[in-house]
């Protein structure tokens, strides 16, 4: 793939994170980020973030203050194309736990994919209840090896 679509993807991707909200949370935007907070309120997940090598220490500060006086588990969601470049870095400084490193797969579906690929039946559709979701959280849990039962039922409607 060419440079130049591979960072088409990534605004396209950057632009989802940025747009896309899920049912049971409620977005919130401050300066250089964009976090969703549980309709319980026990968590929440930085879902964008983009500030300058300088701003970066001084808004994680702020993220943290905020988290602590909601009394909220806080996640920062980072991927390897974030801005800055020290993102991670800079949150592990902050007394952030690294998790392994996240990648995602981009398939684009046009007549020579589905010719490939041949008519194969498809249920592809939004998931949003509990049974829905346990498929999911089964692969989740063993890739990740932590539970993700808070992310199911906020997920779940």
């Amino acid at each position: 793939m060419k440079p130049e679509e591979q960072q088409r993807i990534l605004r396209l991707l950057d632009a989802e994170r940025q747009i896309l909200i899920y049912p049971g949370v409620t977005r919130f935007a401050d300066t250089g980020v964009i976090r969703d907070v549980s309709a319980d309120g026990g968590n929440c997940e930085i879902v964008y973030s983009s500030c300058s090598a300088g701003e970066v220490d001084g808004i994680i500060r702020g993220q943290v203050q905020v988290a602590r006086s909601a009394r909220y588990e806080l996640e920062w969601k980072v991927y390897g194309h974030d801005q800055p470049g020290c993102l991670g870095e800079r949150l592990v400084a902050a007394g952030f736990e690294a998790g392994a490193r996240e990648t995602f797969m981009v398939f684009f579906a046009n007549d020579a994919s589905r010719d490939a690929f041949g008519a194969a039946s498809a249920d592809i559709r939004r998931v949003t209840d509990r049974d829905g979701l346990r498929d999911y959280q089964i692969i989740r849990e063993e890739v990740s090896g932590r539970s993700c039962t808070r992310e199911v039922e906020r997920h779940a409607s």
